[in-house]
């Protein structure tokens, strides 16, 4: 559950462009590096290009650790982005991809569940097989935080799941949404 993060302040260059800072409005200087390892949610090679910016940062360490993030703040947590390749937002699930690779985005479906069993989400009569690398979040207070599988079932929430395919294609739950 160690979450391990690099980033910096802004970019900086040395005599790139005749000057010597990092106050001019230069393409080196807005770059900053955020590199994040968390086995437990974030696929290893991941890479993401969102633009984000260091106001986010706080709602982003309040969104991994699970606490509300206060009105009065005004970053946004990019956690959805980094863990699940599909931005989670109220009211459901936005797809997002490569629209040059289209074997990259999926189509999901939603499924209504009542519980959990092991690495499967129970809907009525049918239960559908979770993925190895299924996001969990449970919906608080109009934000959506990641949670696990083990946690929601623990509190009795409503269930959510989405999956990718047919079962027998291969496909698996991908996101689970509780509320």
């Amino acid at each position: 559950n160690t979450i391990v993060i690099y980033t910096a302040d802004q970019g900086f260059f040395l005599g790139d462009h005749g000057l010597y800072d990092k106050r001019f409005m230069m393409e080196e200087t807005l770059k900053m590096p955020f590199l994040v390892r968390w086995p437990a949610a974030v696929k290893p090679g991941t890479v993401n290009t969102d633009l984000i910016t260091n106001v986010d940062f706080a709602a982003f360490f309040a969104d991994a650790a699970g606490a509300p993030q206060p009105a009065n703040w005004q970053g946004r947590s990019f956690l959805p982005n980094i863990t699940t390749g599909f931005p989670v937002s109220t009211g459901g699930v936005m797809i997002k991809g490569d629209l040059t690779n289209p074997d990259k985005i999926y189509n999901l479906t939603k499924v209504t569940a009542t519980s959990i069993s092991g690495n499967q989400l129970i809907a009525s009569n049918r239960s559908y097989t979770m993925a190895d690398n299924v996001v969990v979040y449970e919906y608080r207070n109009g934000s959506y935080y990641l949670s696990s599988a083990q946690r929601v079932q623990e509190k009795g929430l409503s269930l959510t799941g989405w999956y990718d395919k047919a079962e027998s294609n291969g496909g698996r739950i991908r996101i689970v949404v509780a509320k």
